[in-house]
């Protein structure tokens, strides 16, 4: 049988699309349900629905973006309810904290919304039940799965005042960009030390292209898929480290740059 993007979000649309219409559907799948609410309120059931009716996945996946999610976090959401529906059909109950990383990449989702527009009441009001718990049936799975979401609510008392725009004084910190380890990057013929010599958008871009590659050739499931490097090296070492030594110039240039424009101001 052929799933829509994974087993988890076509179990989720199927049973939201019966409960919209009033019709009986599987309360088992209460959560993948209630995902699919969420992600129907963040980008709009058309974005949502209807790449699940022509069965376009890749359609699905982009709309997930529209609101500037990293290719990473989009397909850190769809493994991850992925995990979550294998944890449900299978006979090991251990305690788990998918529950808890699905609610920080919908977090995210969220966020990044609030950031381009204005959030009806009615969206803070269902956003603030999810996060919370209070919707029907996620308090009881919460504690079924043993996931106490200590580190999200942590987060949400952080984030919450974004969603009303009522922002909070805060100050700025130099963020570290987010590394994969070395084993990761010597698959693309990148090591982790040039890596930590770029900017962290460009360690950014990098991530995504690694992210998008793994998960293509996950679907393919074949042996000869061109690898990433082809894209980002050339094969010969010499030729990489000017074209590398060339970005990490330009980089710098640009840092010079603002900073004495910043200086002059």
């Amino acid at each position: 049988m052929n799933f829509f993007v994974n087993r988890a979000i076509d179990v989720g649309i199927t049973n939201y699309l019966l409960k919209k219409n009033n019709e009986k559907y599987d309360k088992s799948h209460v959560f993948e349900v209630t995902v699919i609410e969420m992600l129907v309120n963040i980008y709009g059931e058309i974005n949502i629905i209807n790449p699940y009716k022509l069965r376009d996945s890749k359609s699905f996946i982009k709309n997930l973006q529209l609101f500037g999610l990293s290719s990473k976090n989009t397909y850190q959401f769809i493994d991850l309810m992925d995990a979550y529906y294998k944890w449900l059909i299978g006979t090991s109950k251990k305690s788990t904290n998918l529950m808890e990383k699905i609610k920080f990449v919908l977090l995210q989702m969220v966020l990044n919304k609030a950031g381009e527009k204005k959030l009806s009441n009615a969206e803070q009001k269902y956003y603030k039940a999810f996060f919370e718990n209070k919707l029907l049936g996620l308090s009881e799975l919460s504690s079924l799965m043993g996931d106490s979401n200590v580190n999200f609510y942590r987060m949400w008392n952080l984030k919450k005042n974004f969603l009303t725009g009522k922002l909070p004084q805060f100050n700025y910190n130099i963020i570290l960009p987010d590394f994969f380890d070395e084993k990761k990057y010597k698959e693309f013929g990148i090591s982790l030390n040039d890596m930590s010599k770029l900017s962290n958008e460009t360690v950014e871009k990098i991530n995504n292209k690694i992210v998008v590659e793994d998960a293509e050739n996950k679907r393919k499931k074949s042996k000869f898929t061109i690898p990433l490097k082809l894209a980002i090296t050339s094969g010969n070492g010499f030729v990489d480290t000017l074209v590398l030594l060339s970005v990490m110039a330009t980089e710098i240039m640009i840092g010079i740059i603002i900073a004495v424009t910043v200086m002059k101001g």
